[in-house]
């Protein structure tokens, strides 16, 4: 009997010590599961990264129309302290004494054939005003307008109309403008 028992502590040592040695050895990660790990990264990282990079590029966008349309602004504003009027011979032209220097004429017009200027340091906008006689209008015309998709047009015509009062106002797909139409100048 004390040889059953001798046995049987020699057989609980070897499976106690066998038992330590699998887990030493079982300790790190295998190759398969590193594999999968990085591969559910790469998956997350490339559903993510679009969205921040597309998120960037709607900021950018968007503090440049927000700049832009402060530029005009204040230039109709100091147009109109020096005595100048808004009517059917106004357009951006007539702004072009009171723009920063960094403001520069396209040499291009928007659809209506208003004298197209732009930031020479941003070049993403476009941009014209101008008073057809009986209503007065902001427009902005993108660079790229493919890049700006549906979503970021609309803000864009939301902040024309909210920093101008424009009582209208469109995105023109066919002429790739985004204007805002019955100001208050």
């Amino acid at each position: 009997m004390q040889n059953t028992n001798k046995t049987q502590s020699v057989v609980a040592v070897n499976t106690a010590q066998k038992v330590a040695k699998n887990k030493k050895m079982r300790s790190g990660f295998t190759l398969i599961e590193i594999v999968f790990v990085a591969v559910i990264i790469a998956v997350l990282a490339g559903l993510i990264i679009p969205k921040v990079l597309n998120n960037a590029k709607t900021s950018e966008y968007m503090s440049v129309a927000q700049e832009d349309l402060k530029t005009i602004k204040t230039a109709i504003g100091q147009y109109k302290t020096d005595g100048g009027q808004i009517n059917s011979d106004f357009n951006t032209a007539a702004l072009e004494n009171y723009f920063p220097s960094s403001i520069i004429n396209t040499g291009q017009n928007d659809a209506a054939g208003v004298p197209l200027y732009t930031d020479k340091n941003a070049k993403i906008f476009s941009f014209s005003v101008n008073n057809d006689g009986t209503s007065n209008f902001v427009t902005l015309k993108p660079a790229k307008w493919d890049d700006i998709d549906a979503r970021l047009k609309q803000k864009i015509l939301a902040k024309i109309k909210k920093d101008f009062e424009c009582a209208d106002g469109s995105v023109d797909d066919n002429n790739q403008e985004i204007y805002g139409k019955d100001c208050k100048f």
